[in-house]
């Protein structure tokens, strides 16, 4: 999975603060998301179907992750399209939990202006991070602005204004959002009683204002203004009294919930084709991990230095052997990523989706360099954990030990965020070439007892080879007004209850009949309570969690079998998890920054273990320059807090992804926990005008006969003087031949030509700019003829 920074997954209980999200008979955000999601991931199947000139068979409504991914022909993509499809809606969740009292974040109050200036400096946020496949980043952001989104249709007026439309002007930084009405004016009258269905004044329907209820906890409101509504909402018990929300049907406004939800999926459905349309289907599906073929990526973290040369030939041919094996078949990787290293570089990452230009790549290598033995092995694999997608296979080759020790905690805690399998093929002289790794002789190759041990101990880590059909995440009971369930993000306490959440991937029919957390060392296991949540989802809740490392075993029941004993499963995480005394929690508020700027990073260490000095360690995957202390004293029971202050250089690119890991380790190194955060250098955007199109000439030869007939066009497409210049232009619609060309003299001017059969009389151009800008062009032959 990606990894979800200090994630606030909540499954809201009464009182939310925007639609809910528990299931229900009412709407909810995670529906609203998931559905908008589905139905986007299918347009674009289509149009890459269509484009293949392939037939495109829609999958039965309702759509569900695996009917869409088998739809797409990507049917091992329906785990890692489940775990996108998680990661946005658990962003979008999180919103609401940490902003529940910032108005901007849910429209609330009025706060037109700041509300969609949060959504499209997110957009534009997104746009670049998916450019630099940052694909985590992007679709965390993505949740993030989805939430405010689909709470202006619940908590607006928009709905009872009479709009059967999306806002379209809320993802759009230069248009107008409306007739908004003024702090001084009146826009509301108290409820009659229970009846809240009249409160909003006849002027401010009929002249179109809009307006938005204010929400607080003993907070006031200004004079004449509409309040939201609920229980937790003060300010609706001030005149005048009552609410106007449309959270459920049982709100305030709740005869409006149902249209109000609608709405709010159709907007997040044109957010998500603005995304589709700047990043173009293939770029955005990959983001949402669908994938044809296997849906996990391969990457090999290669030894370039010089004690290699005798080796490379060999390493060379292993990695043929590897993708050779893989090409052509139903575990085809979906791309393919190489990290060399060696002292003291490391990287750059190189990714490519073509088997063959990969191959060439390897083989242009030669090894050269290096100085002492031991390489910087485990830099090399933090950079391919943090740049490879979730799920990913990793290979490590290497005949060297590891120079950076350090990082094992910090490559450990990403293996097990990112539940990725690592192997290491480590070379060895020739006369122990017939040895397997787990037999090899002490002495054997040139590292010592305990550097083979570590490579060992993070493959363990890993899993292996084996595969799974259901992801997890450990829950927590949250602080704060509102009741549910929060997400550990890193590794579960020890000893105390806890919770499970597991979803099914694979089959739309399976449950989960039992759940156990087994001790890896087999002396014990515990059991928990299952409990359904539907679409696939399933509560687990322990008495305890153990005080060892254990894996996740999962039994179920296939429903589609017509024998209940070939119906049965069991599967087993392929990750090991370690249970900590240790919380750490960083503060993930603020995840972007800009080139040549310091963000800073709020965190908080708490252990129910003994107390003392405890070590920390804050890293990051592109090597910027960062600092925090380097050691906390802690108190049992006691929290302490902490910066971490982290720099990006000034010519970092645009959308450029930053893992950073915070880890904690007790006094001995006898536990260690850590929080991981996925943060984004993002450059401001201040070219929100879209590429203009102008048509230069349109020619119709077209005859009775359209299949021996051609017509002709050309455009002139531009991004103005101030612009950030055009990034592409592709074909939409049509079946015909595009060329493009810079204009003479000039690097700003674009000229296409397009020729197509009589047969295919329409043509849309979708062109982008630097920065995300959208225009799509429309041309047919039939005005011509």
């Amino acid at each position: 999975m990606c990894v979800l920074a200090a994630l606030g997954f909540l499954l809201l209980q009464t009182g939310a603060a925007g639609f809910t999200i528990l299931p229900g008979e009412s709407h909810n955000h995670q529906e609203i998301t998931e559905k908008a999601i589905l139905n986007v991931t299918v347009e674009a199947c289509h149009a890459l179907a269509v484009a293949e000139g392939k037939t495109f068979i829609f999958p039965p409504q309702p759509f569900t992750p695996e009917t869409v991914a088998a739809a797409c022909e990507a049917w091992k993509s329906s785990k890692s399209f489940h775990r996108s499809i998680f990661l946005i809606k658990a962003a979008n969740w999180k919103t609401d939990i940490q902003n529940i009292l910032n108005p901007a974040y849910h429209f609330d109050g009025e706060t037109f202006t700041d509300g969609r200036k949060l959504i499209t400096e997110g957009l534009s946020v997104i746009k670049a991070a998916i450019k630099k496949h940052s694909f985590c980043s992007a679709k965390w952001n993505l949740g993030v602005i989805l939430h405010p989104l689909q709470d202006f249709y619940s908590h607006s007026n928009w709905v009872e204004l009479g709009n059967k439309l999306p806002n379209s002007n809320l993802i759009r930084a230069d248009t107008s959002i409306g007739n908004i009405a003024a702090k001084t004016r009146a826009t509301c009258r108290s409820c009659d009683g229970d009846d809240c269905r009249n409160n909003i004044l006849e002027d401010i329907l009929q002249e179109n204002i809009l307006t938005s209820g204010y929400f607080g906890f003993l907070f006031s409101k200004p004079t004449g203004k509409c309040s939201h509504g609920g229980l937790i909402d003060t300010t609706s018990l001030i005149q005048p009294k009552g609410g106007i929300n449309k959270d459920t049907f049982t709100s305030s406004h709740g005869h409006l919930h149902g249209k109000a939800a609608n709405l709010a999926t159709s907007a997040t459905s044109e957010l998500l084709q603005d995304v589709r349309e700047a990043a173009g289907d293939r770029l955005f599906l990959q983001m949402l991990g669908i994938n044809k073929g296997s849906s996990r990526p391969i990457c090999f973290v290669l030894d370039t230095t010089e004690s290699m040369n005798d080796d490379i030939a060999a390493v060379k041919a292993i990695t043929s052997s590897i993708i050779n094996s893989k090409v052509g078949t139903n575990d085809e990787p979906s791309s393919y990523i190489l990290v060399p290293f060696s002292d003291p570089d490391f990287g750059p990452l190189m990714r490519t989706t073509d088997p063959e230009v990969f191959k060439n790549y390897v083989n242009s290598l030669s090894a050269t360099g290096g100085g002492d033995f031991p390489e910087k092995s485990l830099s090399g694999l933090q950079l391919a954990l943090t740049g490879a997608p979730p799920d990913s296979e990793i290979f490590v080759l290497s005949d060297a030990s590891a120079k950076d020790t350090y990082l094992k905690d910090t490559v450990m805690a990403l293996i097990e965020q990112t539940k990725t399998v690592v192997n290491f093929l480590i070379t060895i002289p020739e006369e122990f070439s017939h040895h397997t790794q787990a037999n090899l002789p002490q002495g054997g190759s040139r590292m010592a007892k305990a550097d083979m041990q570590l490579y060992k101990d993070l493959a363990w880590t890993s899993g292996g080879e084996s595969m799974i059909d259901f992801l997890f995440d450990f829950l927590k009971e949250p602080h704060g007004p509102l009741r549910g369930f929060d997400l550990v993000d890193n590794r579960p306490i020890a000893g105390g209850n806890g919770s499970l959440m597991v979803t099914l991937t694979g089959s739309d029919t399976a449950t989960v009949t039992e759940v156990i957390l087994v001790e890896s060392s087999g002396l014990g296991q515990v059991k928990g309570l299952v409990k359904g949540q539907g679409e696939g989802e399933f509560l687990v809740q322990f008495d305890r969690i153990p005080s060892s490392e254990f894996v996740v075993l999962v039994k179920g029941q296939s429903n589609n079998s017509s024998s209940s004993l070939s119906g049965i499963f069991q599967r087993q995480s392929p990750t090991s998890l370690r249970p900590s005394t240790l919380i750490v929690t960083a503060d993930d508020s603020d995840t972007s920054f800009e080139p040549g700027t310091t963000i800073s990073v709020p965190f908080s260490v708490i252990t129910s273990g003994a107390g003392g000095t405890f070590s920390i360690q804050a890293t990051n995957d592109q090597g910027f320059d960062s600092t925090s202390p380097s050691t906390l004293i802690l108190e049992t029971g006691v929290i302490a807090h902490s910066t971490v202050n982290l720099t990006a250089p000034s010519n970092t690119p645009s959308g450029t992804g930053v893992t950073l890991t915070i880890q904690v380790v007790a006094p001995g190194g006898t536990d260690f926990n850590y929080d991981v955060l996925r943060l984004t250098v993002f450059t401001p955007v201040t070219d929100f005008t879209k590429p203009v199109c102008q048509l230069l000439s349109l020619q119709s030869h077209c005859s009775d006969n359209c299949n021996q007939s051609m017509w002709e066009l050309s455009v002139q497409v531009t991004d103005g003087a101030e612009g950030s210049g055009v990034d592409s232009i592709t074909l939409r619609e049509g079946n015909g031949t595009m060329n493009t060309s810079i204009a003479a003299g000039s690097g700003n001017i674009n000229l296409v030509t397009y020729t197509a059969s009589c047969c295919s009389p329409d043509v849309q151009l979708v062109v982008v700019d630097g920065v995300g800008n959208v225009m799509s062009c429309s041309f047919s032959v039939r005005t011509a003829i």
